[in-house]
């Protein structure tokens, strides 16, 4: 009966909070609507389906199916999972806790902030953690403990396959079997499990090989990228203090250690860390049953590994493991007093139904909605009203910017240089370029793909030879500009690429002549000018290349090849200062850009022209 109360008013916070977030916000929950839609047949552009795990999808097709031109519709799948999450996990819990502390956990699940905004996102995080729990259910009780269980492994075997449909995390929940397993010598369920389970997922496995094989090298790759600048033991030492203190906050008061409210001191978030991390090891040791509910303990510490490593702190990826820290926690307070526990609880339902009364008041409140830069519908609008359907976008926000105007729109991070990006946008036949959340967007600011790219990118757009601004809107943070397609462009680049295939193998005169031909055909390109003075500084003829060099700095000043190349001139001649303040300024434009590939050879310029003891004067 208390349970059924629990639920209905989880519900009716999920239904009232269900506007907290538009559609799209996280870009994810719009590319499951834009590729259910395609799945059901009712819309013909996509972009290509496999960029995550795609077994979400076929839950909300049917959604599509019936409500093609509907929106906020899908949010009905998430909420059904999530009312799922609350049902399975008190049937998986109620074996080990007593009735209070199982009602306690299923309150706190259910009134957690980030399992209310997630109610209403449509995105795979619900529908994860309902598979995962029922796996969990499913291993539990087992007919004769002492003998190997087929049935028991092929239902397994596809509990944990759905998970890795969902979300290429769920690998890490047939590992936390597989592991039980071996643990306890149960060899042959072992291989059972294994042997099931890539049945079930080698067809996903080999239709997404080219994306998981991507993901995998993105998390390698950001892993090592993290590792490489400090002592790694200090470095991971840090990131897990920080790492458990955040997972401390958000289950325990609701509240992320960097947005304020009750969680705003240092010394207070090691205070709940220490209470919170006492009682969960306390509820992992406690022996009574707890073989039965080991490999939540290893999925649990498996993924908290993996997260720790790539510190990638964020609730999404929070949230799979939530359930089952505060179930360690509950299960920890077993033996503690009665008052003391119910003292406890009270608090954290206190905090965790007045961050619920926060979430419902914004939801509630349209003009915030509307007021953010994160919901850009006018933007949205004037796309629809102005640009033919046939349009094709550069920007960022690709399936959400889909969803809302039903325009194309791609994003790419393979360029550095100035040329790099007009050509790819001409190659790609791009029309119009879009940028939301600009004003955040400063000069200068470290490389990243949010920050430094979009700077780099505001800097090019500004040339008005190649782009043309066609809307603004400083409310929403939102520019557009129109490329100007210049043809002339790519003729001067193929002519660019022929020259450098002469100058690589060994033909410099014809390549001279190449590039020159590709400055006729347009002067809009430093790149040519760079290498082609190049070519004159090997023959040793530095008034011409010095020439080439000025004419493409009057048109762009801040070239981080032309300074390079002049402060390489310069080097050669013996003049040190200009060639120090040449070097100087490509080093400054290649930290602003992110331009990483020339930092060594910059670099090695620099102190190669840094005073020395007993150097001769600087031959002017």
């Amino acid at each position: 009966m208390i349970f059924a109360i629990i639920l209905l008013a989880a519900c009716a916070v999920y239904i009232l909070s269900a506007d907290y977030n538009y559609i799209g916000i996280y870009n994810d929950d719009a590319w499951y609507i834009t590729l259910a839609r395609y799945a059901a047949g009712v819309q013909e552009i996509q972009r290509p389906a496999m960029e995550r795990p795609a077994g979400f999808i076929l839950f909300l097709v049917p959604v599509a199916w019936l409500f093609p031109e509907g929106i906020s519709v899908y949010r009905i799948v998430p909420f059904f999972f999530t009312l799922c999450i609350l049902t399975a996990a008190f049937i998986y819990f109620r074996k080990y806790l007593d009735v209070p502390r199982l009602l306690v956990l299923t309150a706190l699940i259910g009134f957690n902030r980030y399992f209310v905004i997630y109610s209403s996102s449509v995105m795979a995080e619900t529908a994860y953690i309902f598979f995962v729990l029922l796996a969990f259910i499913i291993s539990r009780n087992r007919a004769d403990p002492d003998k190997p269980d087929i049935r028991r492994m092929l239902l397994l075997a596809l509990v944990c396959s759905c998970t890795f449909y969902m979300k290429y995390l769920g690998i890490l929940v047939f590992f936390s079997f597989f592991i039980d397993f071996c643990i306890r010598k149960r060899y042959k369920d072992a291989l059972y499990l294994l042997f099931f389970f890539l049945v079930f997922s080698f067809p996903f496995m080999y239709h997404s090989a080219t994306v998981t094989t991507g993901s995998l090298n993105k998390y390698l790759a950001e892993v090592k990228e993290t590792y490489s600048r400090s002592a790694a033991g200090v470095l991971l030492l840090k990131n897990a203090v920080y790492y458990f203190l955040w997972a401390a906050g958000t289950c325990m008061m609701n509240y992320e250690p960097q947005a304020g409210g009750l969680f705003i001191r240092k010394a207070e978030s090691v205070l709940i860390f220490a209470f919170f991390c006492v009682f969960i090891i306390r509820g992992i040791l406690m022996k009574n049953g707890r073989e039965s509910f080991r490999p939540a303990v290893i999925y649990t510490v498996l993924h908290l590994a993996l997260y720790m490593l790539w510190v990638n702190v964020a609730v999404r990826y929070m949230l799979p493991i939530m359930p089952l820290l505060l179930f360690f926690f509950i299960r920890g307070t077993k033996g503690i007093k009665k008052g003391f526990f119910y003292a406890v609880s009270a608090v954290l339902l206190l905090c965790y139904i007045s961050s619920d009364a926060k979430i419902v008041a914004a939801s509630l409140s349209h003009e915030r909605r509307r007021s953010s830069p994160l919901a850009p519908f006018d933007t949205y609008e004037w796309v629809k009203e102005n640009t033919s359907k046939d349009d094709i976008f550069f920007g960022q926000i690709t399936s959400r910017f889909f969803l809302y105007t039903g325009r194309v729109m791609n994003y790419s991070i393979d360029f550095t240089l100035r040329d790099e990006f007009y050509l790819m946008l001409l190659l790609g036949n791009y029309d119009y370029v879009a940028l939301f959340s600009i004003e955040d967007v400063q000069p200068g600011l470290e490389y990243s793909l949010t920050h430094g790219q979009y700077a780099l990118m505001l800097g090019y757009l500004a040339d008005e030879t190649r782009f043309r601004r066609v809307f603004s809107d400083p409310d929403e943070e939102t520019s557009i500009w129109e490329v100007r397609k210049n043809p002339d462009f790519v003729k001067a680049w193929q002519r660019y690429h022929e020259g450098l295939t002469a100058y690589y193998t060994g033909r410099k005169e014809e390549a001279a002549r190449v590039l020159e031909d590709a400055l006729r055909i347009s002067a809009d390109f430093p790149s040519v000018a760079a290498d082609l003075a190049k070519i004159y500084m090997d023959y040793g003829e530095h008034t011409k290349a010095l020439d080439i060099i000025a004419r493409a700095l009057d048109l762009y000043p801040e070239s981080l090849l032309l300074h390079m190349v002049r402060g390489e001139l310069y080097m050669q001649e013996g003049k040190t200062e200009k060639a120090r303040e040449d070097i100087g300024k490509a080093l400054a434009i290649a930290g602003t850009i992110g331009a990483r590939k020339y930092y060594g050879r910059l670099r090695k310029d620099m102190a190669a022209l840094e005073p020395q003891e007993g150097a001769s004067k600087e031959v002017q």
